[in-house]
């Protein structure tokens, strides 16, 4: 089972639900920035493109043998893997969603269900504003 954490933002005009999972992020390790400007988390993007740049220009200076480098800037990718959630957390923080529980479930449609299931108030205020 996946954990999720449960974000909602309760407007006057728009009532948001979003789930993140807990854990490393495939996608953000492998694309990094580009991951961040695909889920609208435009701040995320920019630190992430701001620590890719400097440590693409900073690592050849440092490092001449090749393997070396390789496995530095392999393991910034790991690094961007497990932090890029929370980095997606603290975005949504900044855009006044609030963090409202956790869940569980197999997949992301799973724990979404079980969530809406456990919280019946937050599925008709979802109903009322689609």
């Amino acid at each position: 089972m996946t954990v999720f954490t449960a974000h909602l933002q309760d407007s006057a005009t728009d009532y948001n639900l979003i789930l993140i999972k807990d854990g490393f992020s495939f996608p953000a390790a492998i694309f990094g920035f580009i991951w961040a400007l695909v889920i609208g988390a435009w701040e995320l993007a920019l630190a992430l493109l701001v620590f890719q740049l400097a440590l693409s220009a900073a690592l050849p200076l440092l490092i001449e043998d090749a393997a070396a480098l390789g496995v530095v800037q392999f393991g910034a990718a790991v690094l961007v893997g497990f932090v890029a959630n929370e980095g997606r957390r603290m975005v949504l923080s900044r855009r006044e969603f609030d963090e409202i529980g956790v869940v569980t479930g197999h997949n992301k449609l799973g724990a979404e269900r079980r969530f809406l299931d456990a919280h019946p108030y937050v599925t008709t205020q979802l109903l009322e504003f689609s």
